[in-house]
């Protein structure tokens, strides 16, 4: 059985696509919408149709031991707590896989279960609409990877993109997964504050010319902690995935941009917030992504 923890977006869209596959899946979700998606089924709207889909809901966190793969698919700011709390019934031959933002998602929840946990980083414009709708705006593949041990482990992280490759879902197992987080994180960094701040899509970022500067500076400042922690990256490459983000995804707001609507606790921890606390340890300014991260925080603070 493959468990889905975290009805959210992410989750919903993955577990959603692996269900339709025929694969037994088990969604976990909070008692309210638990009970919403067992009754009314699972909505992935398409630009096209939209795919309904009858799946199976729990809110019993003890049946994580059922599981043969879990996929992680809450909020950063939520992976330690929800690691203690489901650690006493995860069994040691479940393959744990964490779908989440950020850099630090898999060195905490390894901490907690003792052991190591494979990564996947999500290329896809979701976003939940209802609390059984999740629209589709492109992309979706993933890439798979095990930070510091991937080339040893490749026979678990293969079992894992066969699970998504009977879906469809478009998978590869990266080289270096390490360097990838980074790439994906600094990309989070230059799009997901000052969408949720703006309550505006990717393309009106890029097109307005102060706040494309804005994201320049994020991305300099970024580029500046990796190499301080001796982090190579295509710098080029990445200014480059900056610039198609907007191309593909013109219309899409951020996930931030979606929790402060929402009046959610945000990820902005995970992201500027982190590159922030690099700063102050290795003493480099991050003046951009300091000030992100105040203003994304008093937002919350309004909720």
């Amino acid at each position: 059985m493959i468990a889905i923890l975290g009805a959210g977006a992410v989750g919903c869209y993955y577990g959603g696509l692996l269900a339709a596959s025929g694969q037994e899946v088990l969604f976990f979700a909070k008692s309210k919408r638990a009970k919403i998606l067992q009754t009314e089924g699972l909505n992935i709207r398409w630009s096209t149709h939209t795919q309904h889909l009858k799946i199976q809901v729990t809110d019993d966190i003890q049946r994580i031991r059922e599981a043969n793969a879990l996929l992680i698919c809450v909020k950063a700011n939520q992976s330690t707590a929800i690691a203690n709390q489901i650690k006493p019934f995860l069994s040691t031959n479940t393959m744990v896989l964490s779908m989440q933002n950020g850099l630090q998602n898999a060195q905490r929840l390894s901490e907690v279960f003792g052991r190591p946990v494979d990564v996947a980083m999500i290329y896809a414009a979701l976003a939940m609409t209802s609390d059984n709708t999740v629209s589709y705006q492109g992309g979706g593949h993933l890439v798979l990877g095990r930070p510091g041990d991937t080339a040893a482990h490749q026979d678990a992280l293969q079992a894992l993109a066969d699970m998504f490759h009977k879906a469809n879902i478009p998978v590869k197992i990266s080289a270096n997964i390490t360097q990838d987080l980074w790439s994906k994180w600094i990309i989070n960094c230059a799009f997901n504050a000052l969408s949720a701040l703006g309550q505006i899509a990717y393309q009106d970022l890029m097109q307005q010319a102060h706040l494309s500067e804005i994201i320049n500076s994020i991305v300099n400042e970024c580029f500046a902690l990796a190499k301080a922690e001796k982090i190579t990256l295509d710098e080029a490459a990445i200014s480059h995935q900056i610039q198609q983000v907007a191309i593909q995804w013109p219309l899409q707001k951020s996930s931030m941009a979606q929790d402060v609507m929402a009046k959610r606790p945000t990820e902005i921890a995970e992201l500027n917030g982190l590159a922030q606390a690099k700063g102050v340890l290795l003493n480099l300014p991050t003046p951009i992504n300091t000030v992100l991260t105040s203003l994304i925080k008093m937002q919350e603070r309004l909720y």
